[in-house]
């Protein structure tokens, strides 16, 4: 019998690695905080390194994990080229032009969330477009509605994604992440929007 590696496991791992790195990224541009008063860049910060983290080990899994060639799947290259441009694009532009990285970023989270949606990875687009939404018009929008957008959003790149629920659950974790963020924890974030 012949073995080769879980190639489906290593891309998913990466593929959350990336976004990891994208979203810390993108949070360093907010104050960390002490341990006695968390800024609004804590949770951002260690939920990428959450992400990130588990990332690693899924793919380290699928890097040590043997299984048979005839179970194995195609390396999943358009999912790999999607996240090479959100990593990519925005190393291109901070050398060539110089652009900063938070514009870096957002920019090649666009410009993958484009190619996704051009190449019918609907999920990716899903998952990637409230990203940029977000951290666009965070100061705008709040915390309340910059939850919503991401957890509806998002929960909308499932297959079996049902409106209502998603809009529930969206509504829900919104209102939780501000009771326990801005309320309990006194994280300096807006919560409401300021058109």
């Amino acid at each position: 019998m012949s073995t080769t590696r879980d190639t489906r496991d290593i891309a998913a791992g990466l593929v959350f690695v990336a976004i990891g790195v994208v979203v810390y990224a993108l949070a360093l541009d907010y104050p960390f905080g002490r341990t006695a008063r968390l800024g609004p860049g804590y949770f951002p910060q260690a939920l990428a390194i959450g992400l990130g983290g588990l990332g690693l080990l899924i793919a380290v899994r699928g890097a040590l994990r043997r299984i048979d060639t005839r179970d194995a799947s195609p390396i999943p290259w358009i999912e790999m080229g999607i996240v090479a441009t959100m990593l990519g694009v925005p190393a291109a532009l901070a050398l060539a032009f110089g652009v900063s990285v938070r514009g870096g970023l957002i920019v090649g989270a666009a410009a993958a969330a484009g190619l996704a949606f051009a190449l019918g990875r609907r999920e990716f687009a899903l998952l990637l477009a409230p990203l940029i939404v977000v951290s666009l018009a965070f100061e705008t929008i709040g915390l309340l509605v910059g939850s919503i957008l991401i957890v509806g959003l998002s929960g909308l790149a499932a297959h079996d994604a049902r409106l209502k629920e998603v809009g529930i659950s969206a509504i829900l974790l919104a209102i939780f992440a501000v009771c326990v963020f801005a309320l309990g924890l006194g994280i300096p974030v807006p919560i409401w929007p300021s058109f």
